[in-house]
């Protein structure tokens, strides 16, 4: 929520638009954040996840070509795609 209400303040203050926050603090206060979040609902604020080793290793040009070329494969013998929303699933485990 810190980080929001630093963003929401440093925005303001970008785009010239005058607020009530706090320019000794740098932060939007805590009653605008809540208000804010609560009329627009679909607007949630996450934790980063991590990123695994392997994933960072894997991702280059070559890989990233071949996993293009495997996906054009199948999508020419594919009869119905779906698209999925995957948010809720973590491909990486965090220790706790």
């Amino acid at each position: 929520m810190l980080e929001f209400r630093r963003l929401a303040y440093e925005l303001a203050e970008r785009n010239g638009l005058q607020h009530p926050f706090s320019s000794d603090t740098k932060l939007a206060g805590i009653d605008w954040a809540r208000g804010f979040l609560s009329r627009y609902p679909e607007l949630s604020l996450r934790k980063p996840e991590a990123t695994s080793m392997s994933r960072l290793t894997g991702f280059n040009k070559i890989q990233v070509g071949r996993f293009f070329d495997l996906l054009k494969g199948q999508l020419s013998k594919a009869k119905q795609i779906y698209n999925i929303d995957e948010t809720g699933i973590s491909m990486v485990q965090v220790p706790g």
